[in-house]
């Protein structure tokens, strides 16, 4: 989720002052020593649950971030998020579908397999995206920070793509589209935080003064971003993402169902402190904001999961689906975590 003052200044601003204030925040930069205390759960279900913390002295609102814990059985190459659009189901790379929105938040949409995926000046064409694209916050704290995100792009040659990393810096790589249709670029970066973001922008044709390639886009067709972990590694995959009502005074957050849960019942939160000050009383734009420090995680499991409470069909088909819940052949899957199914019962499983 996207803090809504960013957006207040984004708008003021205008479209031209979009790569300058972007709709995520690298807070990092101002991050506070100290955090929250997280509490217990509460109102454990099957399904959710709320979260709990301390107050925090001059605390604003609140972010709270959902994680499943996955333990890395053995050292290699694993995808932390993937994330493929199929799920968009309109416009075409001829007549894109323009939202009457210019933020839109796929989740409203349930346009993504993945939580936390916002788009501003959006275009979308069926199971691709185009505008300025915000990833969601992902943990890439393993391998110090380290990691590759590898891009599948369609468009036309000639056509600039940016793909921009905020971590504990911001890094940037350009693209020059070399094929008119599927383009594949690949990104190192060695920034990687607990909340890194990535920020995709459509460039078009930056020497095109008449406008000639004005409708030329370059959509983004999907995205893997995979690090190298060795045994024992903890890779937290996100499930969910809020924040409070700024000013409410709330130490607790209910999320009764997730999403993007996808039969995991051992969860993770933390949360962090976000303090708004207003310079100007009489100037809603003239202020600073500062963030605390992450608190430790506050793990719990669901009660009555899915998977206690299967029952085994040794006769039904198999189904393998990976963390984002898309299916996927077993013959062909590569080494990483899915969830198998078969009848009632569904289980977590390694490929190696």
């Amino acid at each position: 989720m996207k803090k809504f003052y960013t957006l207040f200044c984004l708008f003021a601003m205008g479209v031209a002052a979009v790569a300058a204030a972007p709709l995520k925040m690298a807070k990092n930069v101002s991050r506070g020593a100290s955090a929250p205390v997280t509490l217990p759960a509460t109102n454990v279900t099957p399904d959710g649950f709320t979260a709990n913390w301390e107050a925090y002295t001059g605390a604003s609102l609140y972010q709270v971030m959902v994680f499943e814990p996955v333990v890395v059985p053995s050292d290699g190459e694993y995808a932390i998020l993937q994330e493929d659009f199929s799920l968009v189901s309109k416009g075409s790379t001829i007549e894109p579908y323009v939202p009457d929105d210019m933020l839109v938040d796929l989740d409203e949409l349930e346009w993504a397999w993945t939580p936390d995926w916002q788009i501003y000046l959006p275009l979308f064409s069926k199971g691709m995206v185009d505008g300025i694209v915000y990833s969601p916050y992902i943990d890439l704290t393993n391998d110090e920070g380290r990691f590759t995100v590898t891009i599948n792009v369609v468009g036309y040659a000639g056509a600039q793509v940016e793909l921009e990393s905020n971590g504990f810096d911001t890094q940037t790589r350009m693209f020059t589209l070399t094929e008119t249709g599927l383009n594949t670029f690949v990104a190192e970066f060695d920034n990687g935080i607990h909340d890194t973001y990535l920020c995709y922008t459509d460039y078009g044709f930056p020497d095109d003064e008449e406008g000639n390639y004005a409708a030329c886009y370059s959509f983004l067709d999907d995205i893997t971003v995979s690090q190298q972990l060795k045994a024992g590694d903890t890779a937290l995959r996100l499930v969910e993402v809020a924040e409070t009502e700024e000013d409410s005074g709330a130490t607790s957050y209910d999320f009764p169902t997730l999403q993007y849960r996808y039969d995991a019942t051992h969860l993770a939160y933390d949360v962090m402190a976000i303090s708004v000050y207003y310079n100007d009383p009489e100037d809603p734009w003239d202020y600073d904001v500062s963030y605390s420090a992450y608190s430790d995680l506050q793990y719990v499991d669901l009660q009555a999961g899915v998977q206690s409470a299967a029952v085994d069909d040794a006769d039904a088909p198999v189904e393998l689906f990976n963390l984002s819940g898309q299916k996927v052949d077993a013959a062909t899957a590569a080494p990483g975590f899915y969830i198998r199914r078969q009848g009632n019962r569904t289980q977590k499983v390694v490929i190696q």
